[in-house]
């Protein structure tokens, strides 16, 4: 078994299956605890999001945690939710590394056998295997993406830019985690929890599809895991990355001699697959799509005057890139619903 860092904390009672292959889960007592806990103290004590300036900072940065600790722990030992209230007991530390959110997935035993062998190395009796290694790591990097795409349907709950559950590379607070318990953002530690029903459907679909759409889900995993871990700073990159994905998905190359440019493409298939989602009449969501894309045309082409007249127009509706990237994930979620049931009718529209 081999598991993958969460945002989130919830002091679960039974584990979630979001897939064939994946659960949510916490910490089992024992080596994946300590593993968590050790991971959690480098990030209170060592990482860079954390870098204070003396002692008194430092202590007072601490105290801070502790306490929304103890809210949490307050808060869930008041509610009526299915949760394990006996993992809410102890040091705020050792509550927070058994409530930590995981998704486990079995790895066929390849990191227990190459830890096995290291341990064997260090006495002498064998040369590791970096074949098995390297096998081990390829499959969670599969995993991580794999996560990235059957969370998609709870990114409209994600306030921040990275835009997922997964605890990637970019470096990631656990005050931000703790304060979202007395924050109103949408965001929160839970979530994960409240929207898993959400994630189990889409997955049961993919699961159904993946023969069908393996290379394509592949794929588009890959694209929202570097947007997450690399974009999502930069978010004129991101939307050119966004709206990439729906042009994939949708848009054929329209060299053919038809009219079809590919923004008209855009606009219109992506209109008849999110029409019902944003509760926008047709025609200004229609216009919103053009106007996206004719953002996304005039950043790829390094006109920067006229990115910025596109933005200001936006402005002027009380409209923000946050708001568009948010759009965007909708408007890819959805097509993924559509597509995941029904991937000859979106192939169909893509043709057309």
């Amino acid at each position: 078994m081999n598991f993958i860092y969460l945002k989130g904390i919830y002091p679960l009672k039974e584990k979630i299956n979001i897939s064939s292959d994946l659960v949510i889960d916490n910490p089992k007592p024992g080596l994946e605890c300590n593993l968590v806990l050790d991971f959690l103290k480098y990030q209170l004590l060592n990482h860079k999001t954390l870098d204070y300036t003396n002692d008194l900072e430092a202590k007072y940065n601490s105290e801070l945690r502790n306490e929304a600790v103890k809210k949490l722990s307050q808060k869930f030992l008041k509610t009526e939710l299915n949760v394990d209230k006996e993992k809410l007991k102890g040091e705020p530390i050792d509550v927070l590394s058994k409530c930590w959110l995981i998704a486990r997935y079995d790895d066929g035993g390849l990191w227990n056998k190459y830890y096995k062998e290291v341990s064997e190395e260090i006495q002498g009796k064998k040369i590791r295997n970096y074949f098995q290694k390297k096998d081990a790591e390829i499959l969670h990097e599969e995993m991580i993406d794999h996560l990235y795409f059957l969370t998609m349907p709870i990114t409209d709950e994600i306030t921040s830019y990275e835009k997922t559950i997964v605890m990637g590379k970019n470096e990631f607070s656990i005050q931000s985690v703790l304060l979202s318990v007395d924050s109103s953002y949408k965001y929160s530690f839970r979530t994960i929890i409240d929207r898993s029903k959400d994630i189990e459907i889409f997955s049961k679909n993919y699961e159904s599809a993946k023969k069908v759409l393996g290379e394509k889900v592949k794929y588009i995993s890959k694209i929202l895991r570097e947007i997450s871990e690399n974009a999502s700073k930069i978010n004129r990159i991101q939307l050119v990355m966004l709206v990439s994905i729906i042009e994939f998905l949708l848009t054929h190359d329209p060299s053919d001699g038809s009219e079809d440019s590919i923004s008209k493409q855009f606009r219109l298939k992506t209109s008849i697959l999110v029409k019902d989602y944003q509760g926008l009449p047709i025609d200004e969501l229609g216009q919103r799509l053009k106007d996206i894309y004719n953002l996304r045309s005039k950043i790829a082409h390094g006109d920067f005057k006229e990115v910025e007249k596109c933005l200001k127009k936006f402005q002027s509706k009380q409209i923000y890139m946050c708001n568009l990237i948010d759009d965007l994930y909708i408007y890819i979620t959805e097509i993924l619903r559509v597509y995941l049931v029904e991937p000859n009718y979106i192939d169909y529209l893509k043709k057309s």
